[in-house]
């Protein structure tokens, strides 16, 4: 079986950079139609952004799989919707990521952080190159690439 990771590079483990306390989100939303954004930017306590797109992989004649990158210190575009954070991501986050399988791969396809009693969810959007955030985010369609009770939640080491 082949298995497709998040596309992280960064110095640290992934999971370290996810758990660090957030003070907002932007969303950058190029295709209203589409209706997910097309990166999310983290803007955590210490002042660091963490974007969050999401790429394309070929998977099977006409199947694409939806894996999230992270790219470190990219400031967010202007024009992006603001959402705060209130206190529950502030301090101690638990980080778990989203596996799917389809046709014989399985990919990281997306994040979901818990401060307090509260959840965001990040994930592989319907539409190529887009993402679903749901959660404490209400105000966007929630439309993932596949039905939640598809994707396996996991620890994210």
């Amino acid at each position: 079986m082949n298995h497709l990771p998040f596309n992280w590079e960064g110095p640290v483990p992934l999971a370290t950079e996810l758990r660090k306390p957030l003070e907002r989100l932007f969303l950058q939303i190029e295709h209203p139609a589409w209706g997910g954004p097309t990166s999310v930017t983290f803007v955590r306590s210490d002042g660091s952004f963490l974007t969050v797109p999401s790429e394309m992989h070929d998977v099977a004649p006409r199947i694409e799989i939806g894996v999230l990158s992270f790219i470190q210190g990219q400031a967010p575009p202007n024009g992006a919707k603001v959402i705060d954070f209130g206190p529950a991501f502030r301090g101690d986050i638990n980080v778990s990521k989203l596996v799917i399988e389809e046709s014989g791969t399985t990919a990281e396809s997306g994040v979901i952080l818990q401060g307090g009693s509260e959840e965001l969810t990040v994930v592989a959007g319907a539409f190529p190159y887009t993402l679903a955030v749901g959660g404490v985010v209400t105000s966007l369609r929630f439309e993932p690439e596949y039905p939640l009770d598809r994707y396996v939640r996991a620890h994210l080491p």
